[in-house]
């Protein structure tokens, strides 16, 4: 949010300075000069930082580079223009230039004890004909199915595919029981 700022700031204060070199004796210029590019360096250092909140996460959207996302993907998993598979956790982090990267920020999800958590996922290796769900997770694969990148490249983290319908009426009976969970859990927030 103020990175745009910082960087126009320092841009303004390092243009100042060599403006006001040009009244200065020759053999201190260079000094000078100097000093205008470390504000210059510094103001883009700055401009580059983002601050997330303890209860947000940062979504990446990166605007530009060479590479486009191909394939029908949703998310960049290998640095191209889009919406990035890494998502910045909660505190302060760096090189997230304006201009260059987008930092959406959005309220954390937290999956209380005794709830379920769904995710529908849009990118992804296809599931196979006929799945519904993806299958569970081993408690091993727990910590790195959460990491975007894994499940998106290496993990089982499956997406709907065309024709594939998600509708509540063609979900197995066993999974509805999960369904009216959510919601329930949903309704007791709420009040």
């Amino acid at each position: 949010m103020f990175g745009p700022f910082v960087m126009l700031i320092g841009l303004v204060l390092a243009a100042a300075i060599l403006v006001g070199s040009l009244r200065l004796k020759s053999p201190l210029r260079g000094a000078v000069a100097a000093l205008a590019l470390v504000v210059l360096v510094l103001a883009f250092l700055f401009g580059s930082i983002r601050h997330i909140g303890a209860d947000e996460v940062g979504i990446v959207v990166k605007h530009i580079g060479t590479a486009r996302l191909s394939g029908g993907s949703y998310i960049a998993t290998k640095g191209e223009q889009g919406i990035q598979a890494q998502v910045l956790a909660p505190g302060w982090h760096f090189g997230y230039w304006p201009g260059v990267y987008e930092i959406r920020e959005v309220p954390l999800t937290v999956v209380e004890s005794g709830m379920v958590g769904l995710i529908e996922a849009r990118d992804g290796l296809p599931r196979d004909p006929g799945q519904m769900f993806a299958q569970e997770w081993s408690r091993e694969q727990m910590q790195r199915m959460l990491d975007a990148e894994h499940f998106l490249t290496s993990g089982s983290g499956r997406r709907r595919c065309a024709g594939q319908r998600a509708h509540p009426r063609e979900v197995p009976t066993q999974h509805r029981a999960l369904q009216g969970a959510k919601r329930a859990g949903d309704g007791d927030q709420a009040g």
